[in-house]
């Protein structure tokens, strides 16, 4: 997918790329493949290219998140569209269905890498 896009299609890759201590310093995960996400991905990856430390990360079938770490930053709110995962893949910012500028994304990996 190149060098700012990961996209996982199972859920072993998933679970060993969220395990590596030795991942890139901040990642917004985004779940889902619905057009709104589709919107969202270029101005996140632009946001992504900002910093060479940065990726996007796409799962597009949310199942692979459950019962993961990953999963919980999500929560049950249906506004939640991306959260940004620090260095450890702990969840620091987050990303709403109404926040789809590169700008908003840019904020998000900000906020995430100065937490």
């Amino acid at each position: 997918m190149g060098p700012w896009l990961i996209d996982f299609d199972e859920r072993g890759e998933l679970e060993r790329w969220l395990a590596d201590p030795n991942g890139r310093p901040s990642a917004i995960l985004i779940r889902g493949d619905s057009p709104r996400v589709r919107e969202m991905l270029p101005n996140a990856l632009d946001a992504a290219k900002l910093d060479p430390g940065r990726v996007v990360v796409w799962v597009k079938d949310p199942e692979l998140l459950a019962g993961l770490p990953g999963a919980e930053p999500f929560g049950t709110d249906p506004a939640v569209a991306a959260v940004v995962l620090d260095r450890a893949r702990r969840p620091r910012a987050w990303v709403y269905d109404d926040q789809v500028e590169v700008s908003d994304f840019a904020f998000a990996y900000d906020r995430a890498e100065s937490a």
